[in-house]
């Protein structure tokens, strides 16, 4: 057995031993140069991907790393780097790539990854965290500049009245004007690919078991009177229509009008037309006999108050 002439630890070769011959300048350049090389493979490289994607997925190395990423002084600079300029734009710019972007809306459109952001933004924490987020000076400020209402000069698309606006875009005066442009019907009934829901659907069929072949479901944006959009229509000649009122967006906190208000302004919008209405509203489908008896009362009185 031979002892190395650097360290003298005992080896089978003569000269130097492995690690001594591999610090000489050019040995060492070499296995660089070598390294790199071996490294650029791309079976290499996916290999070594794969090895280091397994080692960060292990439990006990995410609970060391949070467990790191948690002191302060970690914490600090952790911060400190990503309020760098040159990291900022570097961001910025990888956020605009578009595979980055397309990467990004297929993980957000998996089912699991819907629910788990569903269950968090239920979460008292989620709220919470909200709550004391929109309240920081800083954000208010930065919410106030970004929403700054600037009015502009508009003249309505269809009716041709002045109003104002916070877009310059914006080429209608309210929406009863937009429903009533066929441009725009077209091309709302065609991206919306309205069907009936579940309730109307159940409606549909109470009215086809009690008169069949005089309703006919028109909610998709098939039929409408002066910009509204009645759900169902009588087809045998009788000016009468039925709406279905779904009790969310129907109810006060988004109408700012109570039941009785909105009923009564839909029954009187469509009444200066001479069509009768009768509406339900989708927490009455549960009592069937009441909606049953309602629709045969509807249908058995002829006068055309619109009450």
């Amino acid at each position: 057995m031979k002892t190395c002439e650097v360290c003298g630890a005992p080896h089978f070769a003569r000269g130097r031993c492995r690690i001594c011959y591999r610090q000489l300048p050019d040995v060492a350049m070499k296995m660089v140069v070598w390294q790199k090389r071996y490294r650029q493979q791309p079976e290499i490289k996916e290999k070594r991907r794969k090895q280091s994607r397994e080692y960060s997925q292990r439990f006990e190395v995410k609970k060391r790393i949070h467990k790191y990423r948690q002191t302060p002084e970690v914490k600090k600079k952790e911060q400190e780097y990503r309020q760098r300029p040159e990291v900022k734009e570097r961001k910025l710019k990888y956020n605009q790539r578009p595979e980055v972007k397309e990467r990004r809306r297929k993980h957000n459109q998996r089912p699991e990854v819907k629910e788990r952001r569903r269950k968090h933004q239920q979460s008292f924490k989620a709220k919470e965290w909200m709550r004391i987020y929109n309240q920081r000076p800083d954000v208010k400020k930065r919410s106030q500049k970004k929403y700054q209402k600037s009015k502009f000069e508009q003249h309505c698309k269809l009716c041709g009245n002045l109003f104002f606006t916070n877009k310059r875009l914006v080429k209608y005066c309210s929406m009863v004007c937009a429903w009533k442009d066929k441009e725009y019907n077209t091309k709302m009934r065609k991206s919306r690919a309205l069907k009936p829901n579940g309730q109307e659907k159940e409606l549909n069929r109470i009215l086809q078991r009690l008169c069949p072949k005089q309703y006919k479901f028109v909610g998709d944006l098939a039929f409408q009177i002066d910009g509204k959009n009645p759900d169902f229509i009588n087809v045998n000649g009788q000016k009468k229509l039925i709406e279905l009122f779904g009790d969310y967006w129907h109810s006060k906190e988004i109408t700012g009008r109570t039941r009785a208000e909105e009923e009564k302004q839909r029954k009187e919008h469509f009444a200066k037309f001479g069509w009768k209405t009768l509406i339900i509203w989708g927490s009455e489908l549960k009592d069937k006999e009441e909606v049953i008896k309602r629709i045969t009362d509807f249908n058995i009185n002829q006068p055309m108050n619109g009450q």
